[in-house]
């Protein structure tokens, strides 16, 4: 995820993320795939979205989604994967049994964000052409794809790139808690995550009010009358004597 941040920004970070990504691919096809981490590979395809949508420059944006060659080849019949672009990606075919195809998850994640990213790009003048190869790659996607499972990613993507902003929300200012009133399948998550917070999340009791303990008045501070200093005392004193001798002097 650092890395994939740091390539939004730096085209030699995001050779160093594509090649990894590849090579992790590659070994995964090598190896055992019954304990291949497809999590890893659907994520970095979240990333390549992120980069094409922020990238700081227009040729980090075009690198994430063709690669770092800019020639037009045919990669149907390529079983090695060359690249860990979007297109890479797409045309990532490894087995030619479909039953034991399980890189499809690949494919599944660049179709759903290419969609998602098709979306965002809406508006975007400065971008169209990047919004057209975008259109013109997922076209040419359902033509070739055999999986099902990958062109449902277009049709999910689609609904949820409909759908607002917050799933949690109703388009209008009044929102509801009841799942049975959201019939629009563009409330997908919301509706998932309803039900499993429902089967697996004890249920809620009702609202009980916490006791309130009783506010205490701060104590009465009585003001006493600050008793005269011993100067002041003295100084009495010295008037009152001073008047007792002038009466004695006037008698």
């Amino acid at each position: 995820m650092v890395l994939g941040e740091t390539a939004k920004l730096n085209m030699s970070c995001l050779k160093v993320l594509m090649d990894l990504v590849r090579d992790f691919i590659s070994s995964s096809q090598k190896g055992s795939e019954k304990y291949w981490h497809w999590e890893v590979g659907y994520i970095y395809t979240n990333i390549l979205r992120e980069i094409c949508l922020h990238g700081i420059s227009a040729d980090l944006q075009k690198t994430a989604f063709v690669g770092f060659c800019d020639c037009v080849k045919d990669l149907n019949d390529d079983k090695d994967l060359t690249g860990a672009s979007f297109l890479d990606l797409l045309n990532y075919f490894p087995s030619s049994d479909e039953c034991h195809d399980l890189f499809w998850v690949i494919r599944y994640g660049a179709v759903y964000n290419l969609v998602i990213l098709y979306s965002q790009l809406s508006g975007d003048v400065n971008r169209e052409g990047l919004r057209n190869a975008v259109w013109k790659s997922l076209q040419k996607q359902k033509d070739i794809e055999k999986e099902s499972q990958v062109l449902d990613a277009a049709k999910v993507a689609e609904v949820e790139a409909k759908g607002p902003t917050n799933p949690f929300l109703m388009p209008t200012e009044k929102s509801t808690s009841d799942p049975q009133e959201i019939t629009s399948p563009q409330y997908i998550g919301w509706r998932v995550a309803t039900a499993m917070c429902h089967h697996f999340l004890p249920p809620i009791g009702p609202d009980i009010p916490l006791p309130r303990q009783p506010v205490q008045k701060p104590p009465t501070v009585m003001h006493h009358e600050a008793e005269p200093s011993i100067m002041e005392k003295k100084a009495k004193l010295t008037e009152i004597l001073s008047v007792s001798d002038i009466s004695d002097f006037c008698d």
